[in-house]
């Protein structure tokens, strides 16, 4: 993503995270990643395998902030999809916040943006 289009400072933040896209309520394709960096309305997650995800697609996606802890779980949309550094085993995935799980989600989310100072 062009850093000169982007809205909202990011955090450049490796954690691990999870999830599953939906097409529709009875199609899932679950996926596991690391951020890339995290910010206030959305994160770059880097897939460890590329699934075939679209652009608009929802996804419900997990962060663990700490091993063992409990992850922030949040909802968001697929904004842009690429590739890391051109390599075709690393897809990069942009996700549009649009939800969280709880507003406790939310709060831990801001924490960690505070964190890691943005």
């Amino acid at each position: 993503m062009d850093q000169t289009r982007r809205r909202f400072k990011r955090a450049a933040v490796s954690l691990t995270a999870w999830g599953e896209t939906r097409n529709d309520p009875a199609e899932s394709h679950p996926f596991d990643a690391q951020t890339r960096d995290v910010g206030a309305r959305g994160a770059c997650l880097v897939l460890n395998k590329p699934n075939g995800f679209q652009l608009g697609q929802k996804v419900h996606f997990g962060i663990e902030l700490l091993r063992g802890d409990i992850p922030i779980e949040a909802h968001g949309m697929i904004r842009w999809i690429g590739l890391e550094d051109n390599r075709q085993e690393s897809q990069l995935m942009g996700v549009e916040l649009t939800g969280m799980r709880t507003v406790h989600d939310y709060e831990r989310w801001l924490e960690m943006l505070t964190f890691f100072g943005i």
